[in-house]
């Protein structure tokens, strides 16, 4: 359920929404966040050192970031079995 509704969340954002990039800040010791992000086709950048204060204390947070991808600048070849990429037309 959680992968489909990032896949489904991400398609809004770039089609409906217009976003370029969407960016996932992820507690450091989230595993499953961490595999969620990758399997939905987003990268990792960096880690945030002190991001936030959670229970009395600071902690780091990784930055994942996935940015739109337009049909024209990707091979025919490369879409099929690729759920995470999400093409969209680029606005004339």
């Amino acid at each position: 359920m959680g992968r489909e509704s990032v896949i489904a969340a991400s398609e809004l954002f770039f089609k409906e929404l217009n976003f370029n990039r969407i960016e996932l800040h992820i507690n450091v010791d989230n595993e499953s966040s961490k595999k969620l992000a990758l399997s939905t086709g987003f990268n990792y950048e960096c880690t945030r050192e002190a991001f936030s204060y959670e229970d009395g204390k600071w902690t780091d947070f990784l930055n994942y970031y996935k940015n739109r991808v337009y049909k024209e600048d990707i091979p025919a070849s490369s879409f099929s079995g690729k759920e995470a990429l999400i093409p969209v037309e680029k606005n004339k």
